[in-house]
């Protein structure tokens, strides 16, 4: 602990921080006269001059213990800079516990009449004054309201700017939204697109999300707010609602997502209607309007001048037809009933397996039988649900993305072409990111890798349908041109 500086205060009188070993993060500042000896100086700084030691310190280094009671200040070498700590062993060495103390019960203390609580009784002040403490719990209300308010406006996903008051303005990504532990109101947590934040994603030894060191930071939903969708997209995006003649009988809104790719959240025929998220690289015009330096993958630096930085570079970029296609894409997608069948799989799995277990007991008598036999028929139902969950849940999926396509294809032959033009960056975007970063994410073609189920239709085959497409569009204006 720095007992802080030494201050001459005039020619006879020294001003100087003072700790002590009983609590050496607390420093008391005094004024001493240079007159003064070190037995003087006892008397007034510790409890009992017999048993107390004075030393001289620079910040950690100790400088001097003055030993003799003799000495007089104004002698002493004190530099700015310097304090004295106190050592008392005698005080350190008495044992408290067995000493009897004096308590108090609610009761007692209540019925006593010099007490803190009953000035501010009297008073009116705190939490005692009615008028008072119901404004300031009406205004911490409507400040949580107002917290509340915007922390729906801030789904986890996306892309914020921060501007907390003092600070310069930061942007990320949202990773958590909700209540600390220990803490009022909501907080909203991000990680940062640089290392300006003061945590990893953990506070008090509880994770809430997971980011490198000096990346992730909390703060008030006051104090941030959505990267806004700016007007070119959101004019492409209206365009979009148009073609596909989408009602706004429920709510369609948008957000500013982390990657490069659309999301979508909700079902177009419930009244919380659909959340779609916009991803950044939809605000670029063109390569060269980028700043591709502040773009990183995982944190990670991107070789752009590489042959798969170049790749990359111009899969990211889109062009307006492209965008389209991916704004129609994501709003049908919306639109499918893979939503609420998704939602009832899970349910239906488990029913049907709780029933089969039941029959099975019932008509082989297993509940008479040992235990483990019928451990291992529930792990093999266990097994067999989880199965038959993910077998309806990738077919539906499957089925959905194939359904969404052939809808895209009937929209005209400007979204066939773009429909080729939009799956083949997506593919080069995800072959680069696996030749640059070493991710097994994707397969060398491209695709997503999944190891035993397929969770959707691959993008080569996306890619195919369209290709096809175009083949027979292009075969019946040459049939009809003869």
């Amino acid at each position: 602990m720095s007992g802080g500086d030494c201050i001459s205060s005039g020619s006879d009188f020294l001003k100087i921080n003072v700790t002590n070993s009983q609590n050496a993060n607390v420093a008391f500042d005094i004024k001493f006269a240079k007159s003064m000896t070190v037995a003087e100086l006892k008397i007034i700084t510790g409890g009992n001059a017999g048993s107390m030691q004075v030393e001289l310190h620079k910040g950690e280094q100790l400088i001097a213990v003055l030993n003799d009671d003799t000495i007089i200040l104004g002698s002493l070498p004190i530099d700015p800079g310097m304090h004295f700590h106190v050592k008392d062993d005698f005080i350190s060495n008495i044992d408290l516990q067995e000493v009897e103390k004096f308590q108090l019960s609610e009761d007692q203390y209540e019925q006593m009449d010099n007490t803190l609580r009953n000035f501010l009784r009297k008073n009116r002040l705190g939490k005692y004054n009615e008028e008072e403490f119901k404004v300031e719990e009406e205004k911490r209300l409507e400040k949580f309201r107002l917290e509340k308010a915007k922390a729906k406006l801030c789904p986890i996903g996306s892309r914020c700017e921060v501007t907390a008051k003092g600070q310069p303005k930061r942007r990320g990504t949202i990773m958590y939204n909700g209540e600390l532990e220990g803490k009022s109101g909501i907080f909203i947590g991000v990680k940062y697109d640089e290392p300006l934040g003061k945590n990893d994603g953990s506070i008090d030894g509880k994770r809430y999300f997971s980011c490198p060191d000096n990346y992730g930071g909390f703060v008030s939903p006051i104090d941030g707010q959505p990267v806004p969708i700016s007007e070119k997209v959101c004019e492409r995006f209206l365009k979009a609602k148009e073609v596909l003649n989408t009602k706004n009988t429920y709510p369609i809104e948008t957000f500013s997502v982390f990657g490069f790719d659309l999301f979508n959240a909700g079902y177009t025929k419930s009244r919380f209607g659909v959340k779609i998220g916009i991803p950044v690289n939809y605000d670029y015009d063109s390569i060269d309007s980028v700043k591709w330096d502040k773009i990183k993958y995982l944190n990670k630096d991107i070789n752009w001048d590489s042959e798969n930085g170049k790749l990359l570079k111009h899969s990211i970029v889109l062009t307006e037809d492209e965008q389209m296609f991916g704004l129609c894409k994501t709003l049908l997608q919306a639109q499918e009933n893979g939503v609420i069948l998704n939602s009832i799989y899970p349910t239906f799995s488990f029913i049907a397996m709780y029933t089969m277990a039941r029959y099975l007991n019932l008509s082989l008598g297993l509940l008479t039988r040992p235990l483990s036999l019928r451990m291992i028929m529930y792990t093999i139902l266990g097994f067999f649900g989880y199965g038959s969950w993910c077998f309806m849940n990738d077919y539906t999926q499957i089925s959905s993305d194939a359904a969404v396509d052939k809808k895209l294809s009937a929209l005209g032959p400007e979204f066939v072409t773009a429909g080729i033009s939009f799956y083949d960056k997506q593919l080069n975007k995800n072959i680069a990111l696996r030749e640059l970063m070493g991710d097994d994410t994707y397969t060398a073609k491209g695709n997503v890798n999944y190891i035993l189920r397929q969770k959707s239709l691959p993008l080569t085959i996306r890619k195919s349908f369209f290709e096809d497409m175009c083949r027979k569009q292009n075969e019946e204006l040459a049939s009809s041109a003869m």
